[in-house]
């Protein structure tokens, strides 16, 4: 599995797969922001949206707050990853390799 900035339920899988032994996590750290937000409406008729959720894994570490660490870290600017050189994908695919999968 391969991460970038992830904010969303994605991050939940990636954590939750590394925590249990069941993904190598192959990227960048995350920003730690993954959480679930509630709509109020007031009575002006305008929106408020309140973080009201997050995500603690299995091994208890709260991701909304620390992020997740990649096994394998790949240091790269994202705006110079292209269709044909993506660093982190290939660091993905040799750890399959590596792994037999």
């Amino acid at each position: 599995m391969y991460v970038a900035m992830i904010a969303d339920v994605s991050g939940v899988i990636a954590a939750a797969t590394q925590a249990v032994g069941r993904a190598t996590v192959v990227g960048l750290p995350t920003q730690g922001v993954i959480e679930g937000m509630t709509e109020f409406s007031m009575p002006d008729g305008s929106r408020a949206f309140i973080h009201t959720s997050s995500y603690r894994g299995p091994d208890g570490r709260e991701v909304g707050l620390t992020g997740i660490e990649p096994d394998i870290r790949v240091d790269v600017d994202w705006d110079e990853v292209t269709t044909a050189d993506d660093p982190v994908r290939d660091a993905a695919v040799e750890a399959l390799k590596s792994s037999g999968g």
